[in-house]
This record gives C-alpha cells, sequence and structure tokens, in this order.
C-alpha cells in the first residue's frame, strides 16, 4: 500500500481503529467486563470481572469457548497482575496473573461487522459471567 495521507492504507487504518474504539467502548460499558487499557490502534484487551483472579481467569476462557461456537474467534492471554490490576476486575487476587480476552480487529470490515461482533460476545457472555450486563 502506497503511505499516502487520505489514501486508500489510511482510510483502512482509521476503519480498523474506529472499530476497536468500538469494541473497547463497549466493553467499557458492559458491568461483566473490564478493558485494560485504550486501543493504541486494533487490538483490544480486556478481563472477565470476578471475585478473583483464578474465577476471572476461568470465566475468560468459558467466554472465548462460548464465543468460538457463534464464529466470534477471539484470543486468550496472560497478564501480569501489575498490568491487570489497574482494571480493577478483581477484588482479591489469588495469582500473579490473569486470563483475559483478546480480539484484534485489523479488517476494515469489522467496522461495519461491529454490531454483530458485540451481539456475539453479549450472548456469548450472557449465561457465563456472574457479574450481569449494565447493556
Amino acid at each position: 500500500f502506497p503511505l499516502e495521507r487520505r489514501g486508500t492504507f489510511a482510510a483502512d487504518l482509521d476503519a480498523c481503529r474506529e472499530a476497536a474504539m468500538a469494541l473497547h467502548d463497549a466493553i467499557q460499558t458492559d458491568a461483566r467486563f473490564a478493558p485494560l487499557f485504550p486501543p493504541e490502534l486494533d487490538i483490544v484487551l480486556w478481563a472477565v470481572r470476578a471475585s478473583t483472579a483464578r474465577e476471572a481467569s476461568a470465566q475468560a476462557r468459558r467466554v472465548f469457548e462460548a464465543a468460538a461456537k457463534r464464529d466470534l474467534h477471539l484470543a486468550l492471554a496472560t497478564i501480569p497482575r501489575a498490568m491487570a490490576e489497574p482494571a480493577a476486575a478483581v477484588r482479591n487476587w489469588d495469582a500473579d496473573d490473569i486470563l483475559c480476552l483478546r480480539a484484534c480487529v485489523m479488517k476494515p470490515d469489522h467496522r461495519e461487522w461491529m454490531p454483530e461482533i458485540l451481539n456475539r460476545l453479549r450472548v456469548a457472555a450472557d449465561d457465563l459471567c456472574s457479574v450481569r450486563s449494565g447493556t
């Protein structure tokens, strides 16, 4: 792709960033989740809120599996407590790290697909997370 201001590549990057911010904003307003930090470009990382880090990690794995059954393919990332603690997803730390959900929103089409992506995430989490959604 030629590196041109306001060119095709720049527009695609803007679309990816907008999609990532939409995902981040939706996660931030869902009481079940805690985003670790705003995305710089296209990577969104969040924890599942729970009483303990081990419980949050187990719930993240269950959401990951439930999302995959709905053709929403997320990733899992192990994050050290020092990086995750400011997000306040866990009340009592019983582990040195936490398993988090991760999405790489790297296709411009993700922007248009975001309502469906959010719906699949919501449905995947509905019966699995101990804290209910605020949305």
